[in-house]
């Protein structure tokens, strides 16, 4: 393969992964936009197609190399729109914890509230949870070109395993899931609130 092609694809494998972290961060599983990675990428997009307008390359590779640089475009707008929706508190996800907080139990007028009771914590995961981590676990996997074999009961078995273990060593506070990715593999970890 020549050596500009291997480049357009690692470049596609780049922004694979960017696409990958700018929705975990979106869905909540990151706490920072990978805002470097995205300056980093753009820059080096732009040296490249520089670099193929000035050489003589053959127009196939000069037009992988702009449709890479548009798609880049393109996720860029949209992460950036995103962004600012956060920035406002308009975002999908702002819009959902809002409700969520909001739904307060209205009580009537010469009622007693009810005493509240101490809040239990969950000694497993939800069925909703473990899909959600389950399906953004599969998407890291395959950008990141790894194997995706692995079943939803399959990965439900494995976190209801895990999870007694780690309430013993952390007694009395709350266990989560995220996926993060390390050395271009995606990883779950397990996350103490």
């Amino acid at each position: 393969m020549d050596d500009r092609a291997l480049q357009i694809k690692q470049f596609e494998q780049r922004l694979n992964q960017l696409q990958l972290r700018f929705e975990l961060y979106f869905q909540g599983l990151e706490r920072l936009p990978p805002e470097g990675t995205r300056d980093e990428l753009h820059r080096a997009l732009r040296n490249f197609q520089n670099a193929a307008s000035d050489a003589k390359w053959p127009t196939a590779l000069k037009y992988r190399v702009n449709a890479l640089l548009q798609r880049f475009t393109a996720y860029d707008q949209k992460w950036r729109r995103e962004m600012v929706a956060i920035e406002k508190g308009d975002s999908r996800r702002d819009r959902l914890r809002a409700a969520q907080k909001n739904k307060a139990p209205v009580v009537p007028m010469n009622v007693p509230a009810p005493m509240p009771e101490m809040p239990q914590l969950p000694t497993s995961l939800s069925d909703h949870e473990i899909k959600k981590i389950y399906n953004t676990y599969l998407k890291a996997r395959k950008i990141a070109g790894q194997q995706t074999n692995l079943s939803l009961d399959g990965m439900s078995q494995k976190l209801k395993k895990q999870l007694p273990a780690l309430q013993k060593k952390h007694p009395g506070k709350t266990i989560g899931f995220k996926v993060v990715m390390k050395d271009g593999q995606a990883q779950l970890r397990a996350v103490v609130k």
